[in-house]
């Protein structure tokens, strides 16, 4: 029959006293499973009610123990995993296939072995000069190039955690960022000249430094849009599980290069440097000072790459011809929110995979990601292996299925 009100909820005295409770709803708006979740939710809080009746309101948990559970189960269970650290897994391409190509920039390019030695002699250098150890934080302040690449292993092998400095940032925020993060050193322009006139002073061989999954890798800043920035600390551990999911997207296809085109201060960029350098690929790297939609429509063309790590605003600087007349791609998106138009505009290269990854700095790069499919949904999908989400109200509860709560995450990514 036809109701006056979106959602009524009607409580009649019964013979004996009790009281009896049905509901009215829209079947416009709401499902006959939508309405069967909400009773069995509201008997159970009314049960809660009766028994414990010296709760605060507010601490009493709207869900069933049935749905409660349901939920629950959306979280993968714990998976052991390969918790060696990136200069393990560099370590173990460099013995494998020393020559192999390692970083191509313009017209220099570095084998793995020649990458090895540099930023051995790198490290060397840091501990000799700033007595830089475990537990130490070191900046890199330098232009997307083969040094900053050199610095970034460096300072790991080092022992210490890197903190990117984009020099592009105003004067302000890179000397908070500076001060903040408490790094011994800067490794700028200036510093990397230093360092490359003597490099042949200091030893080739790697430092004798034990890192553990559970070392700080890298601090990298938020863009402080609510308020200050914030250094987030993460380690190797979440990384590492974050590498063993990236996997899924080189499944089934070929490659030879990965696409070095973001800034190293935005945590997007770890999934192209050591997807790469930890898989024996060949790093691409493109000048930060070259048109950003021109490298683009390169990275698409170029042949030898199979998966590329996107914003949702850089899909809009991709041509359609390249699109139509490139290899077929996997397309990783994050760092913003993905829309069907954005989906439908990469489709036209065709059989091309495409994933939204969700996941704020603090959770170490991507902890919920979604396989596109064909309808082009951009939804964010579900947990990655021992990463755990929770939809939750302003009291930390589980909402139910349906309602609009607050993204709360947990597991090695933290």
């Amino acid at each position: 029959h036809q109701t006056k009100f979106d959602l009524t909820l009607v409580v009649q005295e019964q013979q004996g006293g009790s009281l009896g409770i049905y509901w009215e709803y829209n079947c416009d708006i709401y499902s006959s499973s939508q309405m069967e979740q909400m009773e069995g939710d509201f008997s159970e809080l009314l049960a809660r009610l009766a028994t414990q009746q010296t709760v605060i309101l507010s601490d009493y948990p709207i869900l069933s123990t049935k749905d409660t559970e349901r939920q629950l189960a959306h979280n993968p269970t714990p998976s052991t995993f390969d918790q060696s650290t990136v200069i393990e897994r560099f370590g173990v391409v460099v013995k494998t296939n020393p020559i192999a190509r390692a970083i191509v920039w313009g017209s220099k390019e570095l084998s793995y072995q020649e990458l090895d030695e540099q930023s051995n002699r790198l490290a060397n250098y840091l501990q000799t000069e700033y007595g830089i150890n475990k537990g130490d934080r070191v900046g890199i302040k330098l232009e997307r190039s083969i040094a900053q690449v050199v610095s970034v292993l460096g300072v790991l092998k080092s022992g210490a955690a890197y903190v990117p400095i984009d020099t592009s940032y105003p004067k302000e925020r890179i000397a908070f960022m500076e001060k903040d993060s408490c790094s011994k050193v800067i490794i700028d322009e200036e510093e990397w000249d230093q360092f490359n006139l003597q490099r042949t002073l200091y030893s080739s061989q790697s430092p004798d430094v034990e890192l553990t999954p559970k070392d700080a890798m890298y601090v990298i800043y938020t863009s402080g849009s609510t308020g200050t920035p914030k250094g987030c600390v993460l380690n190797y551990e979440g990384v590492s599980n974050y590498l063993e999911w990236t996997k899924e997207y080189s499944r089934d296809i070929t490659y030879s290069e990965v696409d070095f085109f973001s800034s190293l201060s935005f945590d997007f960029t770890v999934t192209s440097l050591f997807g790469a350098l930890t898989e024996g690929k060949t790093l691409r790297v493109y000048a930060s000072t070259e048109d950003l939609s021109q490298q683009l429509n390169q990275i698409v063309s170029n042949s030898e790459s199979g998966w590329i790590k996107l914003t949702p605003a850089h899909i809009n600087l991709i041509d359609e011809q390249t699109l139509v007349t490139s290899r077929s791609k996997v397309f990783v998106l994050g760092g913003e929110a993905l829309t069907e138009e954005q989906i439908k505009h990469l489709r036209k290269n065709q059989g091309c995979r495409i994933y939204n990854e969700y996941g704020p700095t603090e959770s170490t790069v991507g902890c919920i990601v979604n396989e596109i499919s064909e309808d082009n949904e951009p939804f964010i999908g579900t947990p990655i292996p021992n990463s755990e989400v929770y939809l939750t109200d302003s009291t930390h509860h589980l909402v139910p299925y349906g309602s609009i709560g607050e993204i709360c995450i947990g597991g090695v990514g933290l």
